[in-house]
C-alpha cells in the first residue's frame, strides 16, 4: 500500500484545473453557441412550414387548371372563385379565363390563397383549346 504525504503545499496543486474566469468565458460560448442553434432550427421549422405550404398550393393551382384544360367545353366565367380542400387545409381558388390573340386558345391564370388570408400564395397559368 503506497502512502502520500501531502506536504501542506498549495503551490503544487495551484496549475491544476480552470479558473472562474475560464469557466465563466467557456459557458458563455457555450450559451451563443446553443441560442444560435435554438434559433436557426425555429427558422428551419418555419421555412419548412412555408415550404410545404407553397407545395401544396401549386398542387391546388395544378389540379385547378387541369380541372379547367377537362371542362373547357363548358362555358366558364371569368373570375370563378371557389374553396378547395387539401393537405387538411381549406384554399380559395380564383381562375380567369381569357381570350388570345389566337383564334380558339384561351389563357387561363389561376391563383391560390388560403382561406381567411389576402396574400396570394400560387399564381399559375396555362393556356387551353378545343378539343
Amino acid at each position: 500500500m503506497a502512502v502520500v504525504h501531502w506536504s501542506g503545499n498549495r503551490r503544487a496543486c495551484a496549475g491544476s484545473g480552470f479558473s472562474l474566469i475560464e469557466v465563466l468565458v467557456a459557458l458563455a460560448i457555450f450559451a451563443v453557441l446553443a441560442s444560435t442553434i435554438v434559433f436557426q432550427s425555429g427558422a428551419y421549422g418555419l421555412q419548412l412550414f412555408r415550404l410545404e405550404e407553397k407545395s401544396l398550393a401549386l398542387w391546388v393551382a395544378q389540379n385547378a387548371l387541369e380541372a379547367v384544360r377537362l371542362e373547357f367545353a363548358q362555358e366558364r366565367v371569368a373570375g370563378d372563385s371557389r374553396e378547395v380542400e387539401m393537405g387538411g387545409r381549406s384554399w380559395v381558388v380564383t381562375e380567369k379565363v381569357s381570350a388570345t390573340s389566337r383564334s380558339g386558345f384561351h389563357r387561363v391564370d389561376v391563383t391560390v390563397m388560403r382561406v381567411g388570408q389576402k396574400d396570394t400564395l400560387v399564381s399559375l397559368s396555362g393556356f387551353v383549346a378545343p378539343p
